[in-house]
């Protein structure tokens, strides 16, 4: 799909073939390509001249007017879509091709507007009108009004995906499927990270990567990874330089690890693993603690003044779309049937420092749920602190409780499957819907008298 960089070369590979050109005609080959009337279409753009190009996310518009004052009156405002293609040319167009509809100015030349799957639009809106018609899209995000505090703003409390925030054009309009990878791979973040988590300095990394990759994106005059051309009939060549997107298998050009392709939010999604890690996706509540309130000792005030030695847990979960076997280090092969399984964890106590452990006393490596998330990445997470005191009637780590009670709604799958050091029978639980899995931890937290925070 045409995004920003390549409606862009559009407007300007067209402003100096159509700019004080006068519309002579306009002719509506495929009805379904406006809401309006072909007459309708007739009576507001014929007679117009053309004053100039611009616009507006992925909507491209010729500025028009009727009057001498060389005020513009009217836009025609046009949307690429998926295979949109905008032909200007000097002479008839060729046999055997037929446009949705065609521009003729005065002089004879035309533009024609191609579109194999049928998306494209095209609109006539009075200039006094263009703010209420553009009111839903976000920031531009090559303006001067997008800035890194901006940015964090429309970040704050998003708990979408970072791929799926790029993409709605709410926020950033003009972002597309490519350029939304190529800036996650230049910003080393995961597409699966929580919009809302990103902190101060992933924001400016993020900020600069997106503009960065923009402007590359115009450079090499667009992507032509499917059927876009420019109005000549030129091809782009961002394509030639792209690092992760339609790449999957192969080498990453900054780490020489395979790219990965993952689907969110029903956009096929390019990713590195080794560049874009996981260990880099935080779980941030919005709960503002001090280092005095304890926040990296674990201590956990009581309403009597008094301290209790609490803990910061987390759920992470993933769905298995059909039965398959894993094999899990020491452990061999572990069946997984289809279903969700939730990862309990503990934040205090991160992966690092356990594989230190387990060297140290010469254990085996062999307890990690990344086995499972490296083949399905987690879509659901939540984070939950404990207090020292928690009323749920069993003793042993807080995570070990916390598997216990989840394990009451569903089933422990795998032996030790992602256990640390505890000795319990489990830290990865199945069920067998989502709705159950969501009721589990919310039961959960309540038993543990916890708030469960949803990522």
């Amino acid at each position: 799909m045409p995004e920003l960089p390549e409606v862009e070369i559009v407007r300007r590979r067209l402003a100096p073939r159509v700019v004080d050109r006068r519309v002579e005609t306009i002719d509506v080959n495929d009805p379904t390509v406006s809401r309006l009337t072909e007459a309708e279409l007739r009576e507001r753009l014929v007679g117009r001249r053309v004053l100039g190009t611009g616009r507006r996310g992925k909507w491209l518009f010729l500025e028009l007017t009727r009057g001498a004052d060389g005020r513009t009156d009217m836009l025609a405002v046009i949307h690429l879509r998926m295979t949109g293609r905008l032909l200007f040319c000097r002479r008839d167009r060729e046999e055997g091709r037929a446009p949705r509809f065609e521009i003729g100015f005065h002089d004879g030349s035309r533009v024609y507007f191609y579109d194999a799957r049928r998306f494209g639009r095209l609109d006539a809106v009075p200039a006094a009108e263009a703010e209420t018609f553009f009111a839903g899209l976000g920031v531009e995000p090559l303006g001067d009004e997008f800035t890194v505090e901006r940015l964090r703003d429309l970040l704050a409390g998003r708990r979408a995906p970072l791929k799926s925030f790029l993409l709605d054009q709410r926020h950033l309009a003009g972002v597309g499927n490519i350029y939304a990878d190529e800036a996650l791979f230049r910003a080393r973040l995961h597409p699966l990270r929580p919009a809302g988590s990103i902190g101060p300095r992933e924001a400016r990394r993020l900020y600069e990567a997106v503009r960065v990759t923009l402007r590359l994106g115009i450079d090499h005059e667009g992507s032509s990874v499917e059927s876009f051309v420019d109005p000549a009939g030129g091809r782009g060549h961002f394509q030639e330089i792209l690092n992760v997107y339609q790449r999957d298998g192969e080498p990453c050009r900054s780490c020489g690890a395979s790219v990965r392709r993952i689907v969110v939010g029903g956009r096929s999604t390019h990713f590195c693993p080794r560049c874009q890690p996981r260990r880099h996706m935080q779980l941030r509540t919005n709960r503002r603690r001090s280092v005095a309130d304890g926040e990296r000792s674990g201590v956990v005030r009581t309403a009597e003044g008094g301290s209790a030695r609490g803990a910061r847990l987390y759920v992470v979960a993933t769905r298995v779309p059909r039965r398959e076997r894993i094999a899990v280090g020491a452990l061999g092969d572990v069946d997984l049937r289809c279903g969700w399984y939730a990862y309990i964890g503990s934040a205090q106590r991160g992966r690092d420092a356990r594989v230190a452990r387990h060297r140290q006393t010469g254990k085996p490596l062999r307890w990690h749920a990344d086995y499972l998330f490296d083949r399905h990445p987690a879509t659901l997470a939540w984070t939950l602190d404990v207090p020292g005191e928690a009323d749920d009637g069993a003793e042993g780590p807080a995570e070990c409780r916390l598997a216990a009670l989840l394990a009451t709604f569903g089933r422990v799958a795998g032996r030790r499957f992602g256990a640390s050091d505890c000795g319990c029978p489990g830290h990865l639980v199945e069920f067998d819907s989502r709705s159950t899995l969501v009721a589990a931890v919310s039961q959960a937290a309540f038993r543990l008298g916890a708030e469960a925070v949803v990522h």
